[in-house]
């Protein structure tokens, strides 16, 4: 069960029907992108640090804003971060240019 300070953050969705293990990478990237500091200090309570690193590997639904500040905070370098690296930023904008 989710606590109701973090229900402000599932607004496309029913947050009663969240499952944490099979919706983690979606909680974690929501709340980092979009949290405020209580919602993210519950994350890292809920979640292992190393999950929540490789969910900013991985993810390609950060904000570039939210990537760069995460990767400081998180000590991860930028390159080893898939929405900021050239390649995936590239491909992005190609797909709105049209």
């Amino acid at each position: 069960m989710l606590p109701p300070f973090l229900k402000s953050y599932l607004w496309d969705i029913d947050p009663d029907t969240l499952d944490l293990s099979v919706h983690a990478t979606f909680l974690i990237t929501r709340i980092l992108d979009a949290g405020d500091e209580e919602a993210v200090r519950w994350l890292f309570a809920t979640f292992p640090r190393d999950t929540i690193k490789n969910v900013v590997r991985g993810s390609r639904h950060l904000s570039k804003r939210s990537a760069v500040f995460w990767s400081h905070i998180l000590d991860l370098p930028p390159d080893d971060i898939l929405c900021l690296s050239k390649s995936f930023q590239k491909t992005s904008r190609a797909i709105w240019t049209r």
